[in-house]
């Protein structure tokens, strides 16, 4: 049972990861103190949602970025990555 539900989750992060449009080679240009604004190197704005800027005002430029379907941003430097939920304010 335990290896099914095991499976399960893993072909379920699979499947999500295969149907999300993800844009790699973006970097974090600025953000605002407390990382509730954030800044990439294509003068995009984002605005950072679900407590996600307690994570984000952790964040350092130049962090590499991955944009997803326009509403999650994963941080992928350092040991383990980081995901918080975005809205596009500015492009």
């Amino acid at each position: 049972m335990r290896k099914n539900l095991c499976l399960g989750g893993l072909l379920a992060v699979i499947s999500f990861a295969s149907l999300a449009q993800c844009i790699d080679g973006h970097w974090l240009q600025d953000k605002t103190q407390d990382g509730r604004v954030l800044e990439l190197e294509d003068g995009s704005i984002w605005l950072v949602q679900n407590g996600g800027e307690i994570d984000t005002s952790l964040w350092l430029s130049p962090s590499n970025i991955i944009v997803c379907d326009g509403s999650e941003m994963i941080n992928k430097d350092g040991s383990e990555s980081s995901s918080v939920s975005v809205k596009l304010i500015s492009h």
